[in-house]
């Protein structure tokens, strides 16, 4: 994990609230502990595709994922996987592939783009925590309205005027490393890029000591800005 820094500030409290466009999805990770399972979920990050289904194999399904939520995790077999996304009313998957996963192993797999262009993103959650008085964090770019952005973290209230980001430019469909943050109340800030015009700003976020959290920035429901997110727990 890369480690970046943030001066500390007197009196900072330490709450935990998030309005309404910046979703928290508290689900834990919890893969097995067997060495041959690996541990999976699924979060819709479809604009226009309100609720999917999600299939592993021909024996584990996941009904009514709505958009900007996910399914929670499961444990399945290490190996070739068929994974099958489906929406409601289409008796045709959408996403029909097949994955190597391993064992010992967490992933999320995020189900992304509108219409033609959807697709699904497969990426490995870290599950060993930072030391001391940390929390991981790593950010997905998957809003299909927004080029390629920069994330900063500030306090809350804070101007990024001034500041250097934390992603210089993190382009749409990709995900960042994850980056240790001294445990406390933040807000994250997404800018466009090219502009650095404010795109998305959330409410307070805490980090928790030994957290590991995974940020997305999404479109709104149906498609377009302006642009909400989600924090994910890892762990």
């Amino acid at each position: 994990m890369k480690t970046f820094t943030i001066p500390s500030r007197a009196g900072f409290t330490q709450l935990f609230t998030l309005p309404l466009f910046f979703l928290l999805v508290a689900i834990i990770g919890c893969s097995s502990d067997t060495f041959n399972q690996a541990g999976i979920r699924f979060f819709n990050a479809s604009p226009t595709s309100a609720e999917l289904s999600a299939r592993l194999g021909d024996d584990t399904t996941f009904r009514a994922i709505n958009y900007g939520e996910e399914s929670g995790f499961v444990s399945v077999d290490q190996g070739e996987t068929r994974i099958r996304i489906e929406e409601r009313g289409n008796p045709t998957p959408v996403i029909d592939v097949t994955r190597t996963l391993d064992g010992d192993t967490q992933y999320s797999y995020f189900i992304a783009g509108q219409g033609a262009t959807r697709r699904g993103l497969l990426v490995e959650d870290d599950r060993i925590p930072p030391s001391g008085d940390f929390g991981a964090i790593r950010f997905g770019h998957l809003a299909p309205a927004a080029a390629a952005v920069s994330i900063y973290i500030v306090f809350p209230n804070q101007s990024i005027e001034g500041l250097t980001p934390v992603i210089t430019s993190l382009n749409t469909y990709s995900f960042s490393r994850y980056f240790e943050v001294p445990s406390g109340t933040y807000e994250i800030v997404v800018t466009e890029r090219r502009s650095g015009a404010v795109q998305l700003r959330t409410g307070r976020i805490t980090v928790e000591r030994q957290s590991i959290s995974t940020a997305v920035v999404l479109d709104s429901e149906g498609g377009g800005t302006p642009l909400q997110g989600a924090l994910l727990i890892d762990r």
